[in-house]
């Protein structure tokens, strides 16, 4: 194969590459968008503790997180404690300690959805995804399947909640 032939194929597998990025980015930012859409109009408000803080260095960037405690209703009306962990800013990690009482949002048939509010909204996990999914849309030729599947993917995360409680 021949130089020309070898830089259409590295330009092709380049393409390919950013074209499946730009779909996952896609995905990964319309599921947390359609979280963020059902939590804001059915979630159920509730208080909770914070557990642990987590510091996790990866390379050059640094992670936060947060796990907190609260309980949650079930359809049955019996509450049960519920733990779960949220990635968050370091300003919102620096304001946290162990034990401090935060105010949860979490869905009643789906309790592993839930997120701080309040005073320690953070959406750190749907902005991140978003800005990785503009850059993803401006450098990837593939960007209308990427629009779909981003539309796609909310409305079925959004819609495909149980609306009776």
């Amino acid at each position: 194969m021949d130089s020309s032939g070898l830089s259409f194929l590295a330009s092709l597998l380049g393409v390919i590459a950013l074209g499946i990025l730009s779909i996952y980015c896609a995905w990964s930012s319309a599921r947390a968008w359609g979280k963020s859409s059902l939590l804001d109009t059915r979630g159920e408000h509730t208080r909770g503790k914070v557990t642990a803080l987590k510091v996790r260095h990866m390379g050059r960037g640094t992670r936060y997180s947060v796990t907190y405690r609260f309980s949650a209703q079930n359809k049955l009306q019996r509450f049960y404690d519920r733990q779960q962990e949220q990635q968050i800013s370091a300003r919102h990690y620096n304001r946290f300690h162990t034990g401090d009482r935060v105010e949860v949002v979490y869905l009643p048939r789906k309790s592993d959805i839930s997120r701080l509010v309040g005073a320690h909204l953070d959406n750190t996990t749907r902005d991140t995804a978003t800005f990785f999914l503009i850059i993803a849309i401006v450098l990837s030729p593939s960007w209308p399947l990427a629009v779909f599947v981003w539309l796609i993917t909310f409305l079925v995360v959004r819609f495909n909640y149980p609306a009776n409680r």
